[in-house]
């Protein structure tokens, strides 16, 4: 299992993994995998942390977003934690806290749902058919 970080720009989604610590406390987890999240981001992108306590967006939103983004030519970082989720210090680091559902979602599922509702909103502003 690895801590994700995905990367959006125009119409393609490109996923890193950084490792997952192997650290046996889950703060200090937290903390190492928050670091090498940060360590990914690249000057220029928009990051955006995806934590169950973020922004609550629907899919209309979420794609209006993204478009604000594209429009102002800054592609977007999404940062993924681990099992145990993501630091304070990297939520707090990022341009935008997003929370995908009040449920509390395993990474894995989260980077599922990311990568949907990315691809939903590229579709959206690309006004191809997808189901609503």
């Amino acid at each position: 299992v690895s801590v994700k970080a995905f990367a959006s720009s125009g119409r393609r989604l490109a996923v890193e993994a950084v490792p997952p610590s192997k650290t046996a406390d889950a703060a200090a987890r937290r903390r190492e995998e928050g670091r090498a999240l940060r360590a990914r981001l690249r000057p220029g992108y928009a990051s955006v942390a995806l934590e169950v306590s973020g922004e609550p967006m629907d899919s209309a939103g979420f794609a209006k977003m993204l478009g604000r983004y594209k429009d102002a030519g800054k592609p977007v970082a999404f940062l993924v934690g681990g099992p145990h989720g993501i630091d304070r210090e990297t939520a707090s680091a990022c341009d935008r806290r997003l929370s995908l559902s009040p449920m509390t979602l395993p990474h894995e599922l989260a980077a599922l749902v990311l990568a949907e509702q990315v691809y939903r909103a590229h579709a959206a502003t690309g006004r191809r058919a997808y189901a609503k």
